[in-house]
């Protein structure tokens, strides 16, 4: 599978059944699945990164739009990378390598600070933590 072919493996299934074939299950499935994961990798993060937030001082507004503006970042970063090249693609595709390594260094940054302050918040409510 070359570098063009990223997305054709996710969009087989939506693509037959354009086409009125029968749709592949499996492509359906494994889209679902991977919408699943990524809503819930993006629930937590965006929790811990609000969090992270508060704590540093930011009022309840912005504490709310930080962790769309870092993982929006890191979004836009995959999205650039995954896009086949075309014309001025090069250019395009080294302008968005610095953001992907930037975005992801943040949010996972955010993301490591805001824990202790979770778990110490769950140890005074009584409750406990996944196991």
């Amino acid at each position: 599978m070359g570098g063009s072919d990223v997305g054709s493996v996710a969009r087989e299934g939506p693509r037959r059944a354009a086409r009125g074939e029968s749709p592949d299950l499996d492509g359906w499935l494994r889209c679902g699945c991977a919408l699943v994961v990524a809503g819930v990798a993006a629930y937590a993060s965006y929790v811990h990164q609000r969090e992270f937030a508060l704590q540093g001082g930011a009022d309840e507004v912005s504490a709310s739009l930080w962790p769309l503006s870092v993982d929006g970042l890191l979004l836009l970063a995959t999205v650039g990378l995954l896009k086949p090249s075309g014309r001025g693609g090069r250019r395009a595709r080294y302008a968005v390598w610095p953001a992907f390594p930037l975005g992801s260094a943040v949010s996972l940054a955010a993301n490591i600070a805001a824990a202790p302050a979770e778990s110490l918040r769950m140890r005074r409510s009584g409750r406990r933590g996944p196991v």
